[in-house]
């Protein structure tokens, strides 16, 4: 019977992985509305038509300007704003929007003011804002609310013009930097400005861009923007005027370059947008062997989104045996179709892996023992497109083994 060992830890097995990774391909994510479809939640994988994954417990924005959307890999959830209100809504595949974690709660705005923008910031675990007074602000949760509240606040009063109007916000965990657009609403051209300034000091542009209304969209004129998005794994910056997205690189200190429009259909006009990271996907299933005890509900999952700077991304074994040894393998690439291996299958592409990390368990009862891994992913975009494989190993109190399903972990930014 083979046997496993405990190899290099999860840095270094990253490093030896690097030259596989690869960049992904954009998925967006967002808040949209039309008369037809209400407000919802949708998705889009860059330059293919959108689709709804479902309903918003929100009102439609009461101004082209308002609203918007921050994806949050440490939940593998959405913040939505409508401008008014703000809700935190789960957007994992098998239930996007039935789980509420936050609210709906009134935006933390200045009075008379509409939330335009939201970003997540998996660096400070913090939720962006930016508002029509105009004002940017970083949002907090804390250990008593899973809603978050105002940490810091400045004006943008001089720094947006009175004629203009934010709609759209992003930020670059790896250039530590935040992106806000400010466009012209309600007639005339919309001579949208998108605005950079450090995170550390946000209210000090150093940076801005003006986005030419037919730059890489075909000479057909870019309205005023309502979402935007930023993908450290391609430096790409997004902006939307609802129904095309434009995207260009971003080079620091202030360069954009190689802009292309997506008119992709849409099933309703964003009104914010952001970069969805990719999601562990799960392979085989579980099994112990007896003498084992018989646990239906032995799994692996995972806490958030491997992501890059998620520094709170886990691995977690959940519904074990009472008094089980466990262990994860960890191997690069995908999971493969597997080879037989005790009670079921084995995923990871070599036997043994490239690493075995020991997991915890701790429970009350029979079947109830779980326990977490974590694995902080580092902010470094030259892992985006790796994959690594991972699967539980088990080894029962009265003999026996088990084995979990399989993860593949795709590595990505959001």
């Amino acid at each position: 019977m083979p046997t496993m060992r405990h190899l290099p830890p999860l840095s270094c097995l990253l490093a030896a992985a690097l030259a596989g990774a690869h960049a992904s391909a954009q998925s967006l994510i967002g808040g949209a509305h039309s008369p037809a479809t209400g407000p919802i939640l949708a998705r889009q994988d860059l330059c293919t038509a959108s689709e709804r994954l479902c309903a918003p417990l929100l009102a439609p924005p009461p101004a082209p300007f308002a609203g918007g959307t921050a994806y949050d890999p440490t939940r593998q959830a959405v913040w939505n704003t409508d401008g008014v209100s703000l809700v935190g809504l789960s957007a994992l595949a098998d239930s996007p929007c039935r789980e509420v974690f936050c609210g709906p709660m009134a935006v933390p705005v200045p009075v008379g003011a509409l939330a335009c923008g939201l970003a997540y910031d998996e660096t400070r675990n913090a939720l962006w804002m930016i508002d029509s007074s105009p004002t940017l602000s970083l949002l907090r949760t804390s250990s008593s609310s899973r809603c978050p509240e105002p940490a810091s606040r400045c004006s943008l009063a001089n720094v947006i013009p009175a004629t203009h109007r934010p709609g759209g916000l992003a930020v670059s965990e790896t250039h530590q930097l935040v992106f806000w657009s400010a466009s012209v609403f309600g007639g005339g051209a919309p001579a949208t400005v998108v605005f950079v300034a450090p995170a550390a000091d946000p209210c000090h542009v150093v940076c801005r861009i003006t986005v030419l209304g037919t730059v890489g969209c075909a000479g057909v004129p870019l309205g005023p923007v309502t979402g935007m998005a930023y993908d450290d794994c391609t430096d790409r910056l997004f902006v939307t005027d609802g129904t095309r997205t434009l995207a260009a690189t971003f080079t620091p200190p202030c360069t954009a370059s190689r802009f292309a429009c997506c008119p992709a259909p849409l099933v309703a006009p964003w009104y914010g947008l952001d970069v969805e990271s990719r999601h562990p996907v799960t392979v085989g299933r579980s099994c112990l062997q007896a003498p084992c005890a018989a646990c239906p509900n032995l799994a692996l999952d995972t806490v958030g989104d491997p992501a890059l700077g998620n520094g709170l991304f886990a691995l977690r074994i959940r519904g074990a045996p009472l008094g089980a040894l466990a262990a994860v393998a960890l191997h690069p690439g995908a999971c493969t179709a597997g080879v037989p291996l005790w009670c079921g299958v084995y995923h990871p592409a070599a036997l043994p892996p490239a690493a075995v990390l020991a997991v915890p368990l701790a429970g009350g009862a029979a079947c109830t023992a779980n326990g977490t891994l974590g694995l902080p992913i580092p902010l470094a975009p030259g892992l985006c497109g790796l994959q690594l494989c991972a699967q539980g190993v088990l080894v029962c109190p009265r003999g026996g083994f088990g084995l979990t399903n399989a993860l593949t972990l795709p590595f990505s930014d959001s």
